[in-house]
């Protein structure tokens, strides 16, 4: 006769009516990432905003060739994730400057990055506006808003969203822990993807165009730079 089997004996590899947690590593890789039809013809950017909190950046990229100006994406990032795009575009202008120079770049990036072509960025699983650093990217095209950001006569934040043209479906943005950036000689474009299993999707698809470049790394670095000057949370860009 078989012994009934008590519920609440330890020995019992899951008690009956109770629910066991469960957890496992999972291993896939964003080079496969889905592209949704709406997000794959990409956006061109002319601009960027930057808007951070404690724990968290918020890149507005901005269309300059209609009027009123128009955020066209907009991306939430954790701390760590934006230390490695960072990292991710430092690289990939490495790579550029020794496939086509610096004509079209404006500069030069010193020292280049090392890395191959293409690599994803590294994944890691009361907001205030950062006023734009000088650079073409780095500002909306009025030249009264191309201020550096610790000017006293730089515009608040409010002045310069009120320029811009919101859409209500982009208020919220896209969350991304992860990007794939690459480049021709005549522009960049980045891949922000939600990095989750079953499958990475990409959740935007920006193109900036190849003189933008490193004044966009520049005000990227500088707002980090600040933020982890203030003492925010999160480490730098992995190396």
């Amino acid at each position: 006769m078989t012994e009934p089997t008590d519920p609440n004996r330890p020995d019992d590899p899951q008690p009956r009516g109770q629910h066991v947690p469960f957890s496992q590593d999972i291993q896939h890789s964003m080079v496969s990432a889905r592209v949704p039809e709406d997000v794959g013809k990409g956006v061109f950017a002319t601009a960027t905003m930057i808007i951070q909190t404690q724990d968290v950046f918020v890149l507005d990229f901005l269309s300059a060739t209609v009027h009123p100006q128009q955020l066209v994406a907009r991306v939430v990032l954790t701390v760590n994730t934006f230390g490695d795009v960072i990292q991710a575009l430092r690289t990939n202008l490495g790579l550029y400057e020794k496939a086509f120079g610096t004509g079209l770049l404006g500069g030069s990036l010193t020292p280049p990055a090392a890395g191959a072509h293409g690599e994803p960025a590294p994944v890691s699983a009361g907001g205030t506006a950062s006023p734009p650093a000088p650079g073409a990217h780095a500002a909306p095209a009025a030249g009264s808003q191309q201020q550096p950001a610790q000017d006293a006569s730089a515009p608040r934040a409010e002045d310069l969203y009120d320029q811009l043209k919101l859409p209500d479906k982009m208020l919220g943005g896209v969350f991304s822990n992860a990007a794939m950036i690459r480049h021709t000689r005549e522009d960049f474009s980045i891949d922000f993807m939600a990095n989750f299993y079953p499958r990475a999707v990409v959740v935007a698809r920006v193109f900036i165009s190849a003189g933008r470049m490193l004044p966009l790394l520049e005000t990227l670095s500088g707002a980090f730079d600040k933020f982890r000057h203030r003492g925010g949370p999160g480490p730098g860009p992995r190396q």
